[in-house]
């Protein structure tokens, strides 16, 4: 898929949205990729964090989330000289969940992770009362907070690995708002097989740059 470019002119930041297109909340994956987006980009803990963050110094804050519109995404900001290995690194991370089984110690940390997080939202009336309105207009009525971890907890137990393969294994969207001068010539350099697909601030088209060679679609 191309890249889209939303040209902001002078902008020092680039604005970063990395996704594929998933599951609703009713698909039995939801919770299994909800757990995923946690181990990627949960807070200090996730993957991403750890290193583009913290070992390579290329974000200050990255996420990832799995959206109630079904959508699997990394959301992050750079300086337009760090974009290209930023996405590499997201590029990597993602293909890396698809493809590689969860170590045992990441399965601990999830299970505690979820256990956790579930135990501050019954102490929290506010962020209760935010759930219970989204699942009402979702599902028709509210889950409790011991169903929602315990789906959570099941999708960990049945192993996410599958899931993952499942969806995680196509090449993602990449949309970014940002300098397009800036941006145009390393992104082309560095993704040929992609192309770029370039829109002003309204979202009307203003260029597009075809791929320059195909994508390479493994061993022959």
């Amino acid at each position: 898929p191309a890249i889209w470019i939303v040209d902001r002119p002078g902008a020092v930041q680039v604005e970063i949205l990395v996704g594929l297109s998933t599951v609703a909340p009713h698909d039995e994956d939801f919770p299994a990729l909800e757990v995923l987006a946690s181990l990627l980009g949960g807070n200090v803990g996730g993957r991403l964090f750890r290193d583009l963050r913290e070992r390579q110094g290329l974000a200050y804050i990255i996420n990832a989330e799995q959206s109630r519109e079904g959508r699997f995404a990394v959301t992050t900001r750079a300086r337009p000289e760090r974009v290209v290995a930023l996405l590499r690194g997201i590029e990597a991370h993602i293909r890396f969940l698809a493809e590689t089984p969860l170590e045992t110690c990441e399965i601990r940390m999830l299970k505690d992770r979820m256990l956790g997080e579930e135990a501050l939202l019954a102490d929290d009336p506010e962020a209760r009362a935010a759930r219970i309105g989204s699942e009402l207009a979702l599902f028709g009525a509210p889950r409790s907070p011991s169903r929602v971890g315990r789906r959570h907890l099941d999708a960990i137990e049945r192993g996410l690995e599958t899931v993952a393969r499942r969806h995680l294994a196509a090449r993602p969207a990449i949309v970014l708002v940002g300098d397009a001068d800036r941006l145009e010539h390393d992104l082309s350099k560095a993704f040929p097989e992609r192309g770029l697909r370039i829109l002003d601030p309204r979202l009307e088209p203003m260029r597009s740059l075809p791929p320059s060679r195909k994508e390479s679609t493994g061993p022959d």
